[in-house]
């Protein structure tokens, strides 16, 4: 099975907002990375360090109409926002395989 994955870069401050409205959208799940080379090293516990931009991805059922599902998304942002949404198809494959790929 493919997935569509939507991704938006967005502040600090935006990134609550921005997970509230692709969980709204019925996201299978939410990946947030550094939008920038901010590193973050061992943080303390119970500490949820965050970078000052952020890309959130969600992963969606491609049986989802991307077209629609897209403008669904940019009608729910902020407008500054809007030109920061990516798409792209991700193709199934063997995921743990895949994650050691990067060892």
């Amino acid at each position: 099975m493919a997935w569509w994955q939507l991704t938006v870069e967005c502040s600090r401050d935006e990134l609550a907002q921005t997970e509230d409205i692709l969980l709204a959208l019925g996201t299978m799940s939410i990946t947030i990375g550094d939008a920038g080379d901010e590193p973050v090293y061992e943080p303390l516990p119970g500490d949820s360090p965050q970078w000052s931009r952020s890309t959130i991805t969600g992963l969606f059922d491609q049986t989802r109409d991307l077209e629609e599902l897209s403008q669904e998304l940019a009608s729910r942002l902020p407008d500054h926002l809007v030109e920061s949404i990516s798409r792209e198809q991700l193709d199934d494959q063997i995921w743990e395989r895949s994650f050691l790929k990067r060892y």
